[in-house]
């Protein structure tokens, strides 16, 4: 049974492929949700900045 051990093969290796593809995707969303945190945290921090300023302001 040549064909039948062909197939199983062949379903071995794209199992394997889309393995593969899930975990180039899960790393890729991974590094999304870092450059996204990354982004709060430039977004806090300017938010910090700028209520600072405000406070300075008034107190001018």
């Amino acid at each position: 049974d040549d064909e039948e051990d062909d197939e199983k093969v062949a379903l071995e290796a794209t199992l394997t492929y889309l393995k593969a593809m899930k975990a180039t995707v899960d790393i890729e969303r991974y590094g999304l949700w870092v450059e996204r945190d990354d982004l709060i945290g430039v977004q806090t921090s300017l938010i910090g900045e700028r209520d600072g300023l405000v406070a300075e302001c008034d107190s001018l």
